[in-house]
């Protein structure tokens, strides 16, 4: 919904900005083209009027663009500075240093920006916002001596997808409930599972968290409608729950674990924590 309306948004003043131009073509007179090609002088930097007109634009519809995105890049951040950055130093091109300075710092800046942009879409899940499978694997590296790692899975989620449709984001809501989980860091596994890393916890540490994040989901109010009649379906997870041990002395083993305990979970009837034994 949010890129229908941006699309719309970007539509319409794509559409407004040609009837503007040739609005302009036809009605202004030349006086006033002439005054938006003089400087505003800032000390001793003479910046175009159209340049100024053009960073507010972009500005702008970086506003509103950012109103219907979840995850704010880091090049819509920047992208008005380094517009201010180039008109600047376009205005300087008689001064070659100057010149060369300010248009090697706006590209450094955009590919700065791009570089953060590849990497929050490489380790971020694009449904959930969490961290991804691959922000998971490199966290294994430096959890130190002492950790637990919660599996979690949702019950029946195919069935419900089935039934309600994929656009209900059932996952999603499973996703803000365990992001509220302040002593670990979620990730979203693949599918409708969700892995949660403690560090510095043992499994009793975090065993009262997990059990307030499960009752939260087991208590979500939804209101779908299915073959026009109104229905209030549940949502329910279940987890397994292991720490580090003689038994599981690193990561892989303890999310090993972590998934026996969680189907042990599932076959004792689901909607429950299960933990692996010491």
């Amino acid at each position: 919904m949010r890129d229908l309306s941006y699309i719309s948004l970007l539509t319409i003043l794509f559409f407004s900005q040609g009837a503007l131009i040739y609005f302009a073509m036809l009605n202004l007179p030349l006086h006033w083209i002439e005054s938006l090609s003089r400087g505003i002088d800032i000390q001793w930097v003479n910046i175009p009027v159209y340049s100024v007109l053009l960073v507010i634009v972009v500005w702008l519809i970086m506003v509103f663009k950012n109103a219907y995105l979840a995850n704010i890049r880091v090049i819509d951040r920047v992208v008005v500075f380094v517009l201010l950055l180039a008109s600047v130093a376009l205005n300087q091109m008689h001064e070659p240093y100057v010149f060369s300075w300010l248009i090697t710092v706006s590209a450094v800046l955009v590919v700065i920006s791009i570089v953060f942009d590849t990497h929050q879409i490489a380790y971020t899940d694009q449904l959930t916002g969490m961290k991804s499978r691959r922000a998971l694997m490199e966290s294994f590296l430096g959890l130190g001596r002492k950790y637990s790692i919660a599996m979690m899975d949702i019950d029946h989620f195919k069935k419900f997808n089935d039934t309600y449709g994929h656009d209900v984001g059932d996952d999603v809501l499973v996703a803000n409930e365990l992001a509220a989980i302040s002593i670990g860091q979620p990730y979203r596994y693949g599918g409708e599972e969700f892995v949660v890393v403690f560090p510095r916890k043992s499994a009793e540490q975090v065993e009262d968290s997990l059990e307030v994040v499960r009752k939260n989901i087991e208590n979500i109010k939804l209101n779908l409608m299915l073959k026009g009649k109104k229905k209030q379906p549940k949502i329910t997870v279940s987890f397994g729950l292991a720490e580090k041990s003689a038994r599981h002395k690193n990561a892989q083993a303890v999310m090993k674990a972590a998934d026996k305990a969680l189907y042990v979970a599932k076959e004792s009837g689901r909607n429950q924590l299960a933990r692996e034994p010491l």
